[in-house]
């Protein structure tokens, strides 16, 4: 690492929030898009790191083709950059086009995820900004969510057993990562899609947030990272209260990983809903089945289905819910 005067701000404030002893001597995939955010994490790492180390970073850059020649020379733009910070780069194309941002986002996260596989890599690193949690948070507000969408984007999580996903620049807002490039005289691709407020999330940033702060409360992005913040910290105590109610009462058949999970009811009469629906959100993440299309009406069904015998149902993602006698059966069709 280069002595601690010769790196920038920016460099310094990043190596206090990402220690480097947790990734130098590790391999990790960096994604990259050519956009700002993930430039300047390619740059501020390979500045960071000593050059013998520099071969633990490979970055990946996924081209979903949804914006033609753009897409080409982006792609393109992430090579060169590649190649004149001494990196390795793996362009990665999905086999299908998706057309919604949530499937495309599932895709880039599997095809990161396999990259890091074949590359024996411990960490796979996403560009999320400060801004990004802000957006997150608020959009999320205006979907109805609840508590545990209210924590936002999370810094790290297991992608599989011993790749961890982590975003590094979490807690840097996007002035400074534009100051940060600026500094150093780098380029970077810009994607005209991202000025486009048909889309929703386009008109949160555009829009809505300034709007907020500027008629109606100036530090609202502060305001809303302190409630994500404060969501993170009751999350964590709720999960204390979950946890027991979940090694007491539910049980897989054929251990965790089988698709036929048993829950008695008998004793959870008595738990307030909520807490019934977390456990069942529990469930859900220890069975890798999708939560995406999980709406608040089919989390507070099956906490009827704990209260009350029901007929039979099915929800999204193929899983079937039925009551026999005093235990629950959920299993995948």
């Amino acid at each position: 690492m280069p002595h601690d005067e010769l790196l920038l701000p920016f460099e310094r404030s990043l190596l206090s929030r990402w220690p480097m002893k947790r990734w130098c001597d590790v391999r990790c995939v960096l994604a990259v898009s050519g956009g700002a955010d993930s430039v300047a994490m390619v740059r501020s790492l390979t500045r960071i790191i000593t050059p013998e180390l520099r071969s633990n970073l490979v970055i990946g850059h996924v081209n979903h083709g949804w914006r033609g020649q753009q897409s080409e020379d982006d792609a393109e733009f992430v090579q060169n950059m590649a190649a004149e910070v001494g990196l390795e780069v793996d362009c990665l194309v999905p086999d299908d086009v998706l057309r919604t941002e949530e499937a495309a986002r599932d895709q880039r996260y599997s095809l990161l995820t396999g990259l890091a596989k074949k590359r024996g890599a411990r960490y796979v690193l996403m560009a999320h900004s400060r801004d990004d949690q802000i957006e997150t948070v608020l959009d999320r507000i205006l979907r109805g969510t609840g508590l545990v969408g209210l924590r936002g984007i999370p810094r790290e999580r297991e992608l599989e057993h011993g790749i961890a996903l982590v975003r590094p620049l979490l807690e840097v807002s996007r002035y400074e990562i534009l100051d940060y490039l600026s500094e150093l005289g780098q380029e970077y691709c810009h994607d005209a899609s991202n000025d486009d407020v048909k889309y929703t999330r386009n008109r949160i940033r555009h829009e809505l947030l300034p709007l907020l702060k500027n008629q109606y409360h100036s530090a609202a992005d502060e305001a809303l990272l302190r409630l994500q913040q404060m969501s993170c910290e009751l999350q964590d105590v709720i999960a204390e209260i979950v946890y027991p109610l979940f090694q007491t009462h539910v049980r897989f058949t054929d251990g965790v990983a089988c698709q036929r999970v048993e829950i008695t009811c008998e004793g959870l009469t008595d738990v307030t809903p909520y807490l019934i629906r977390e456990l069942f959100v529990l469930v859900w993440k220890q069975q890798h089945w999708s939560r995406g299309a999980m709406t608040a009406v089919h989390w507070q069904r099956l906490a009827e289905a704990v209260a009350t015998p029901l007929d039979a149902f099915e929800l999204p993602g193929g899983v079937r819910v039925e009551r026999a006698d005093d235990v629950l059966v959920l299993g995948t069709t």
